[in-house]
């Protein structure tokens, strides 16, 4: 518990934390979670899917993320490729 006799420091400021993961690999990661988690506790339930339905979604997601992640790693080889063509 918090010291209420002794004021704050002035200097020291909260840092915002955002909750919704920026980058596609924290969101896979975080879906890839929550569905870990919700198979564990399946007295987790939604109006609007399944546990199964968002386990096939987070799965699907994350093969489409790898197989995107996969075709963008050789695309600097064909970029090279194409300049070298058009020299």
């Amino acid at each position: 518990m918090a010291d209420l006799t002794t004021p704050p420091s002035e200097n020291t400021k909260p840092t915002p934390k955002g909750n919704v993961p920026a980058a596609d690999a924290d969101f896979a990661t975080v879906i890839k979670d929550v569905a870990t988690k919700w198979t564990a506790t399946p007295a987790i339930t939604l109006l609007w899917t399944t546990e199964a339905v968002f386990a096939t979604k987070a799965t699907s997601f994350n093969t489409e993320l790898s197989n995107r992640n996969t075709i963008a790693s050789s695309r600097p080889q064909i970029t090279v490729r194409l300049k070298q063509l058009d020299a």
